[in-house]
């Protein structure tokens, strides 16, 4: 006959339930976030973006940087339109391309470059961009960040994956924070790759 169990007694998490409960974490966090921001009107999210741009811009990393990565915004994310505008004659300006599970990265050389792509996010038709030593500066989206510099992606493991390229650790890396954006911790995981710094409207972190 079986001894009772202790009412005391808890059972362990395995390594599979821990993993379970990052993944619910996250996927909680981001359905949050996408609520929160789907709260906030088209202009309040301009504005956020322009104030963002100019704290970039002005930033001695981005001054100083011959190539940068940037992105090609979601509706959701700050936009980084203004930038590749006024710069992309001045610098070398990447943005990425989905091809299957990596980046392929691509010079920005003008609206007549860019075709739409995965996830219905504008892509560039330039040719690769396969010096990836000489990268100085990555601007990496995400949907939530926290203060450590860790930050909550798509779940599609994209950058995590670039971002730990030999080629690429060097590049200093920044993500731009709407307020609805930034949190207390992010769920993180081996393979998660954090940040230099944030930039939020008031604040460097």
């Amino acid at each position: 006959m079986r001894g009772k169990r202790s009412l005391n007694h808890r059972p362990r998490k395995t390594k599979v339930g821990k993993v379970s409960t990052r993944m619910n974490a996250k996927t909680a966090l981001r359905q949050y976030i996408r609520h929160t921001l789907a709260q906030a009107s088209t202009e309040q999210k301009t504005a956020w973006s322009a104030a963002l741009v100019q704290r970039l811009t002005c930033h001695p990393r981005f001054m100083a940087a011959k190539t940068v990565l940037l992105y090609h915004a979601l509706p959701d994310e700050p936009s980084l339109a203004e930038v590749l505008t006024l710069w992309h004659k001045r610098k070398t300006l990447l943005l990425p391309k989905v091809i299957g599970e990596a980046l392929t990265l691509h010079p920005y050389t003008g609206s007549e470059s860019m075709a739409a792509g995965a996830f219905g996010i504008e892509e560039p038709t330039t040719t690769e961009w396969t010096a990836l030593e000489q990268i100085d500066l990555i601007i990496v989206p995400a949907r939530a960040y926290d203060k450590q510099g860790h930050r909550l992606g798509r779940g599609r493991g994209y950058y995590d994956r670039f971002l730990s390229l030999p080629d690429v650790r060097h590049a200093y890396t920044i993500g731009l924070a709407f307020p609805p954006q930034m949190v207390d911790a992010v769920p993180t995981e081996p393979h998660d790759q954090p940040l230099d710094e944030i930039l939020t409207l008031n604040a460097s972190l």
